[in-house]
């Protein structure tokens, strides 16, 4: 499906099953999930905007999925991946309640994610999330279960951590700055490198358990 119009519907938006093409639509003002999804799908170029419902999701994938250079602003929650092995990048989400919320191997690039009511970015374990930005958001930055590389990001301004690293992860090469809590909150053991945390209200750099590798860090 392509380049339609969706407004003011009451049951939700676009529904398609596995191998669907989801690309350039426009929808906005309706009420329940917006777009659904099944498994080996694209989602790509929408705009989805002040469409509104309980927990509902802006974009639910399963497995296997792309979603790519959506812009999703004023809607309940942002992507919702309820499954593995999905790619999530290029995205722009703003004042959703929660940015994306992704299930276990989960790739997530190149998302601007910022100024949402909770998380920015809330995944599994064994994902890679790499330069994103989840600034200004009102709880954490970017949180993920174990085994997860967090690579380049920029988390700054959030009301709670910046990044959470959960053990058996790595952070590398990210920004942290003037967040409510900790720049860097970390379970050992985890690699953190090469990180930069300033300005935030409790230690810029903050490790629970033993066994964390720290090295060229700029958190004092």
């Amino acid at each position: 499906m392509k380049t339609a119009w969706v407004s003011g519907h009451t049951a939700g938006g676009i529904q398609a099953g596995s191998s669907a093409t989801i690309v350039h639509n426009t929808l906005t003002g309706n009420t329940g999930n917006t777009i659904i999804v099944g498994d080996s799908s694209i989602v790509k170029g929408n705009n989805l905007s002040l469409n509104t419902g309980a927990s509902t999701d802006a974009i639910r994938i399963s497995i296997n999925c792309s979603v790519v250079d959506n812009v999703i602003s004023g809607n309940s929650f942002g992507v919702h991946a309820t499954g593995v092995k999905n790619l999530i990048s290029g995205n722009t989400i703003t004042n959703c309640v929660e940015g994306i919320e992704a299930s276990d191997d989960t790739t997530i690039t190149g998302n601007n994610i910022s100024e949402n009511f909770d998380n920015g970015i809330e995944a599994g374990a064994q994902c890679l999330i790499s330069g994103n930005n989840t600034s200004d958001n009102t709880n954490v930055g970017i949180t993920s279960d174990g085994s997860t590389l967090y690579l380049n990001n920029v988390a700054n301004g959030n009301g709670n951590f910046g990044i959470h690293v959960n053990s058996g992860g790595s952070a590398i090469g990210n920004v942290t700055d003037n967040n409510g809590a900790s720049g860097l909150e970390v379970a050992c053991p985890s690699k953190v490198d090469n990180n930069t945390a300033l300005g935030n209200v409790s230690p810029n750099l903050s490790t629970s358990g033993a066994g964390c590798l720290l090295s060229n860090n700029l958190a004092p």
